[in-house]
């Protein structure tokens, strides 16, 4: 018998809990009920419901945006040496002869992120 990681265990009870709470979810039950019925501690199945909202919660990620005129972009493109265009499902970023290499790095970082 294989031994199974922590992070493989953790991830097996993620999905234990996450399919039980879309299934309660359905239910015309209670979760009291459903966890009765499920032979599930009702403690135990609203503290994985919370840790899995919050997961989720943690997975969308804004980031502010200001839009600028045509004549704010040209001043900052030739501080910066760069733009940034983005599309609807990818980016391209435009460098000068002289871009500044600080600001490339922090916008490759940010968009790593995400």
């Amino acid at each position: 018998m294989l031994a199974k990681t922590k992070e493989n265990q953790e991830e097996s009870k993620t999905d234990f809990w996450q399919r039980h709470i879309e299934n309660c979810s359905r239910s015309p039950l209670t979760q009291a009920q459903y966890c009765r019925e499920h032979c599930l501690a009702l403690a135990t199945f609203g503290y994985w419901k919370k840790k899995l909202k919050m997961i989720g919660e943690e997975k969308a990620r804004f980031y502010p945006l200001t839009v600028q005129s045509s004549t704010q972009k040209k001043t900052n493109r030739s501080q910066a040496g760069l733009s940034l265009h983005l599309g609807t499902d990818k980016f391209r970023i435009d460098l000068a002869e002289d871009f500044s290499a600080p600001a490339l790095k922090k916008l490759v970082r940010i968009l790593e992120q995400l």
